[in-house]
């Protein structure tokens, strides 16, 4: 498998921009419900690993000659070794990746719902969020196939359905290359929020005002 190295997603301009407009509205912890993230469903909890092999088989078309079926199956454990190191990586960088938009969603609902008490206008921040949460949402569906496809490679009897491993391979091979997509798309939506923010920000009552 490539390796290709997502990298921290670190955007501390709108993440101090964020914290000053968090702080300036004096917020109570009370989250609100502008901004809805979803929590994709546990593809593990809800088909059997059998299933998930035959579904990435029948959909990506595999095959595979029996000169490649033999050369795949003498290297399986060796495959399987890279994919233990791989998920292990991995999973540090999928779970900060999603602390950190989760955070980022709180915060800009805490942000709406406090410009609300103060009756200063949400339209622009509620509206330059929207390609934010549908870019997320997008991101957290993908790792949550991604993180399946890991597990199962990690877990799954290569030498009994190498057709099912190589599907598996390029199913994790696909939805990695689409994670760096998902994550430039969601680091995108950050200038208009800033922006949005900035504005915010300004319509705020000054100190001592």
């Amino acid at each position: 498998m490539p390796r290709v190295y997502i990298k921290y997603l670190i955007i501390g301009a709108f993440c101090a921009l964020v914290s000053a407009v968090f702080v300036a509205v004096k917020v109570s912890f009370v989250q609100a419900e502008d901004i809805f993230l979803i929590e994709p469903a546990d593809m593990s909890q809800t088909s059997t690993r059998d299933q998930r092999v035959n579904q990435r088989k029948a959909e990506l078309k595999v095959q595979i000659n029996e000169q490649s079926l033999k050369n795949l199956a003498a290297r399986c454990e060796k495959v399987q070794k890279v994919v233990v190191t791989l998920k292990t990586r991995d999973e540090k960088v999928l779970i900060a990746r999603h602390d950190f938009y989760i955070g980022s969603a709180n915060k800009l609902n805490y942000i709406v719902e406090n410009l609300k008490k103060r009756d200063i206008s949400t339209a622009s921040v509620e509206t330059a969020s929207q390609p934010f949460t549908t870019a997320v949402n997008k991101y957290l569906v993908d790792a949550g196939s991604y993180k399946t496809a890991i597990d199962d490679l990690a877990a799954m009897s290569c030498s009994k359905d190498t057709t099912g491993l190589r599907a598996t391979i390029l199913s994790a091979q696909q939805l990695r290359a689409q994670l760096a997509s998902d994550v430039k798309n969601v680091k995108a939506t950050f200038v208009q929020i800033k922006a949005a923010v900035e504005q915010a920000k300004k319509m705020l009552p000054k100190a001592g005002s």
